[in-house]
């Protein structure tokens, strides 16, 4: 039960897991990056308290672990909390050859793809410009556009009426705020 404070974030997380979030899905769970932020303590805490204690899973969980200490490493490196910056781009590093190796052995190096490949550059990165640029803010930005873009059946203006629409909504967005 979450506190009166996070209800709406605990009605959030329920929503993670409907049944049309499972049927658009059939493999896997998909989620966005602020999606996985939310929900992914408590796969965390099922894989420890759950899944390792009686012996399941226990490759994926460790995978599933360190993928986690890799994202907290990436937020306090972002927020300045890890210095000086080699000393970050050493331990994120460190941290994604780990989370490879982990997932490579849950789920066979047949399972690796090209994203997985890319983190191994975030530590050259980090040294070379001194900071990760976030686009975790832009992401539901996206949401919008591709929504309206899925639906269009304007093949002759096709930009220019997706955009024309995203900006409708975000003026009606805007115009029902309580400021």
């Amino acid at each position: 039960v979450f506190p009166g404070y996070e209800r709406k974030k605990g009605l959030k997380v329920l929503e993670l897991f409907t049944d049309g979030r499972e049927d658009s899905s059939k493999s896997c769970w998909k989620s966005d990056a602020s999606e996985f932020f939310m929900v992914a303590p408590l796969i965390q805490y099922f894989c420890q308290t759950v899944m390792v204690s009686f012996g399941h899973l226990a490759a994926q969980c460790r995978s599933f672990e360190l993928v986690c200490k890799v994202i907290d490493l990436l937020q306090a490196i972002k927020r300045g909390r890890v210095s000086p910056v080699e000393r970050a781009a050493r331990l994120l590093n460190e941290g994604v050859v780990e989370h490879n190796t982990a997932y490579q052995t849950a789920y066979g190096a047949g399972s690796v793809k090209p994203k997985h490949h890319k983190a191994f550059h975030l530590w050259k990165q980090l040294l070379r410009d001194g900071f990760f640029p976030d686009s975790l803010p832009l992401e539901r930005d996206h949401k919008v556009p591709k929504r309206i873009g899925t639906t269009m059946e304007n093949k002759v203006c096709w930009e220019k009426s997706v955009i024309i629409r995203d900006l409708a909504s975000q003026f009606n967005e805007q115009r029902n705020l309580d400021v």
